[in-house]
């Protein structure tokens, strides 16, 4: 396919079939190395949806929303053997300055409420402050995502 957008839907769509889905990760992991980074990081996050493999070297990309994109799929799937790389990245999006990229059809681009999500399956104990730390950076519907992460840690 030519067209970045409908790579971007098509690698979105097959995250959310995980029986369909896993009959495509070659074709995944082909759309994680294009050039668009709006195609290669959501082909990233349906990878690690499906729990498919993951290329660690997206996770140093030059491109900071591939490296979002690595990072979320590599808690998702490594949980609390993501890494301190992978808890550090998530960190510097849940609390950085940049909450949304409309390249990103996940959580409607909602990048910080996904980070957010996202340092809860990979950082432990210590998610819980680096989730109030991430809430102070939030507002209006962008903040519901790391409130419910961050009340369910703080009040089990």
């Amino acid at each position: 396919m030519d067209d970045p957008r409908t790579c971007v839907v098509a690698a979105y769509t097959l995250g959310w079939f995980p029986v369909e889905g896993r009959a495509h990760v070659d074709a995944l992991l082909t759309a994680a190395a294009d050039p668009d980074a709006g195609v290669a990081a959501t082909a990233i996050v349906a990878l690690g949806l499906l729990s498919g493999p993951v290329p660690e070297a997206v996770l140093i990309d030059d491109r900071g929303l591939v490296r979002w994109a690595a990072a979320v799929a590599l808690a998702r799937t490594r949980g609390l053997e993501a890494g301190p790389e992978v808890v550090a990245e998530l960190t510097r999006w849940a609390t950085g300055d940049q909450a949304e990229d409309e390249r990103m059809p996940y959580l409607d681009g909602d990048l910080r409420g996904y980070a957010s999500l996202a340092l809860e399956q990979s950082a432990g104990p210590d998610a819980f402050g680096l989730l109030l730390t991430a809430l102070g950076k939030s507002s209006g519907i962008q903040a519901l995502n790391g409130a419910d992460v961050a009340l369910a840690d703080g009040l089990p």
